[in-house]
């Protein structure tokens, strides 16, 4: 797995962040890291023979390895050689004393990596600050923070740049973190293990499987997370009046705004209404989505409803609309079902709450905070400038749907006006470039103006539906297991022609979800789910899983260039010179595609199911990530 160069990050990592890292995840690291410093330095082979006699530090698995790596290893080894210790024969990384092992990394990572040539010129990147700047002159703070992303990305020390081809790859946080990476990668792998136990030695391709089978029964109290919109991309479908579906870990419903409708034509018997049936474990999600349909069945304005689906700042008519609708909801909600209580406590509080930005503008800090940990590239990868200032503009505040932001002085109390019983609730990184199936996009004046405007016709759509009872949509808050076998009947009964289950399998043992799974499973029920931490359990995913990563990276970039030139054409809004990517996010997506195969075959082989169809994005630029897959499958009758 990580060997090399990375053995010496990790004990580096170790030592620095030893008061943070239980006692055990240490131990496990240390005997890994053992372990890592004997494999052979070029190919990762365990059990290197042979040691640099220069440096006696570092092995290989013969002289081809050897003779191959010493352009490279000379640099290194000829400033070890000038430190004030000599390494025992015997000795690893971890046999060091901290101040030694973290010098020598340091050294490493300063000397090992030949990042560019002197005096190469860097392919300008646009001054999104400077854009950002003049449409909003007064925002002072975020100006400053792209200017330091546009610094570092203009800077060869922060992202190396492939000469032949102008593209662009974030390297600075990636050798100086790269201990801390592999600690973060394999975080839950060490937590799992007993103290005594050891971490395996695992080959690309190794999937671990005792992590991905010893889930729990039912998602538990840790996954409290309050998503206002979807993190997957939502790819357009046909919905048929009259036929009934089930969506589980719903978050919203956008799978309606983003599909199309059609009369069934199977069925001889009069038309009933489509039915759309949605779960979630999240009060807060259901919650929202009663008001919102509610506020789609009283016909209020369109853009009040998108205001408060998708935007950080209300106007006072979308307010006024929200909380009115919310009475209704509120007034007429069902005391006996399960969540009910939690569900009226947030209705209470919402219709009641006003988030006046005027009085109190720190209330929506908690979306600048998440979404710091956005990655900036998509900036530099723009290609008109006016596309750079929309994105970084929806980047800092959040705001859509909204024609002049001084009119609109309210925040989004479903995001961040939450009773003091729901702060547990923990908002993630989200965006609505997130819900776009970008594949299926057709850009017109601009992208904000193409992603807001097809959501905003599919609206229309489907409260044109609503209205006239053709679809007909209901919100329940449940917890999946095999216990709740009441509610998995009643799916069963309701004889759905779709299921879909987001990706809660990946919080679940998987026996356990295929159990439950068949439970619901109607007459003729195509299930669909999607995969976007697979790769958490997949040696080989990821470049910290092989030696040398930065070099593996730089012939990984090569391949993504190639793929980037096939679509760049087709999405007019990127820019056709240069691409800008962090080595780990490109190399994950290109690496998880040899992958994939083995961990659906791992998942589903043995099972009484036939896979109907898999489906990734080619890649999304705007993506939370650009590994996740998504699969529709059928039990076999």
């Amino acid at each position: 797995m990580a060997v090399g160069y990375s053995g010496i990050a990790l004990a580096a990592c170790i030592h620095e962040n030893a008061s943070e890292l239980e006692e055990h995840v240490i131990e496990v690291l240390q005997q890994f890291g053992s372990k890592m410093g004997k494999c052979c330095n070029v190919c990762g082979k365990q059990d290197g023979t042979t040691k640099c006699s220069a440096c006696k530090l570092i092995y290989f698995c013969g002289k081809e390895c050897q003779q191959k790596d010493w352009n490279l290893h000379k640099k290194f080894c000829n400033i070890v050689k000038t430190f004030d210790f000599c390494a025992e024969p015997s000795s690893t990384y971890m046999d060091m004393e901290p101040h030694q092992v973290i010098k020598l990394f340091n050294t490493m990572r300063d000397y090992y990596f030949d990042i560019a040539d002197a005096g190469t010129v860097a392919p300008e990147i646009p001054k999104f600050h400077e854009e950002y700047r003049r449409i909003c002159p007064t925002d002072i703070d975020n100006y400053d923070s792209l200017l330091y992303y546009w610094t570092n990305m203009s800077t060869f020390d922060a992202y190396h740049v492939d000469r032949s081809t102008k593209y662009r790859y974030s390297e600075k946080d990636f050798r100086s973190k790269l201990g801390q990476y592999f600690i973060n990668r394999w975080y839950m792998c060490l937590k799992s293990k007993e103290p005594s136990s050891q971490l395996p030695m695992l080959e690309p391709g190794d999937i671990l499987t005792d992590l991905v089978l010893s889930k729990v029964e039912e998602i538990g109290e840790p996954y409290q997370v309050n998503h206002s919109m979807k993190n997957s991309p939502v790819r357009p479908q046909t919905f048929q009046i009259g036929q009934t579906y089930v969506a589980i870990g719903f978050v919203d419903l956008s799978p309606l705004i983003m599909g199309s409708f059609e009369p069934d034509r199977r069925s001889t018997e009069p038309q009933q209404p489509m039915k759309y049936i949605c779960y979630d474990k999240s009060p807060i999600v259901v919650a929202r989505n009663k008001v919102l349909y509610q506020m789609m069945l009283d016909n209020v304005y369109i853009d009040s409803i998108l205001q408060a689906w998708f935007s950080t700042r209300w106007s006072r008519k979308t307010l006024d609309d929200f909380q009115q609708s919310g009475a209704k909801v509120n007034a007429n909600l069902d005391l006996t079902a399960h969540g009910s209580a939690e569900v009226m406590e947030l209705l209470s509080h919402w219709i009641t709450t006003i988030l006046d930005l005027r009085s109190d503008p720190s209330v929506l800090e908690s979306w600048t905070e998440h979404v710091k940990h956005l990655e900036m590239e998509t900036l530099a990868n723009l290609r008109y400038e006016h596309d750079r200032a929309d994105f970084a503009y929806y980047f800092f505040r959040g705001t859509l749907f909204a024609e002049n932001e001084s009119d609109y002085l309210y925040g989004n109390v479903t995001m961040f006006g939450l009773p003091d019983s729901f702060k547990g609730y923990i908002r993630q990184k989200e965006s609505i470039f997130f819900t776009i199936a970008i594949d299926f996009l057709k850009y017109t004046t601009s992208l904000l103006e193409s992603v807001t405007s097809k959501i905003k016709s599919g609206l229309n759509r489907l409260i044109k539906h609503i209205q006239d009872q053709s679809v007909i949509c209901t919100f329940a808050t449940e917890n999946f297991s095999m216990r709740n076998i009441q509610v998995l009947e009643a799916i069963k009964e309701m004889n759905p022609i779709a299921i879909d289950w987001s990706n809660i399998q990946e919080y679940l043992n998987l026996d356990n979800f295929f159990e439950m799974a068949e439970a619901c499973d109607g007459t003729s029920t195509t299930h669909s789910l999607h995969f976007m931490c697979w790769t958490n359990y997949v040696c080989g995913t990821s470049l910290i899983d092989y030696p040398n990563p930065l070099y593996m990276a730089r012939d990984i970039a090569q391949e993504q260039a190639i793929q980037y030139d096939k679509i760049k054409s087709k999405r007019p809004y990127l820019r056709q010179d240069e691409f800008m990517a962090h080595y780990l996010n490109s190399a994950t997506m290109n690496l998880s595609s040899k992958y994939r195969q083995k961990f659906i075959d791992f998942v589903f082989s043995g099972r009484n199911i036939d896979i109907e169809e898999v489906y990734s994005e080619v890649f999304n630029p705007f993506a939370s990530s650009n590994s996740t897959f998504f699969v529709k499958f059928n039990f076999k009758k």
